[in-house]
């Protein structure tokens, strides 16, 4: 009997501890599409509680420099997919995306 507890137990722990183990890096991203003056990024959470990050992306800067940007903040609901735009520096035109997007710790 004691050792059914225990079972129970177990089980009930890992069937609560599931939705906390869900992080940032479970999100899916990928470029929508990207022009000289910023690149749009889809970013898809297929867990069911909302997540919070940034997401950062190589490009090529003015034909040959790479440039990492990187978003603000963002939310995204369990279940839902929403756009973040990354957009080039002052004066700064993307010539290239070099890498696919990454999404990163939100705070």
């Amino acid at each position: 009997m004691l050792l059914r507890r225990l079972l129970v137990a177990l089980v009930a722990c890992l069937i609560l501890s599931a939705p906390l183990s869900a992080s940032y890096a479970d999100l899916q991203c990928s470029v929508v599409s990207w022009s000289s003056s910023g690149v749009i990024v889809s970013v898809h959470n297929p867990n069911t509680n909302s997540e919070s990050a940034k997401v950062q992306l190589t490009v090529q800067l003015n034909g040959s420099n790479p440039l990492q940007l990187r978003s603000s903040s963002f939310s995204v609901s369990g279940g839902d997919t929403i756009n973040v735009q990354l957009g080039p520096p002052p004066g700064g035109t993307i010539t290239g995306v070099s890498d696919d997007p990454q999404p990163i710790p939100g705070n």
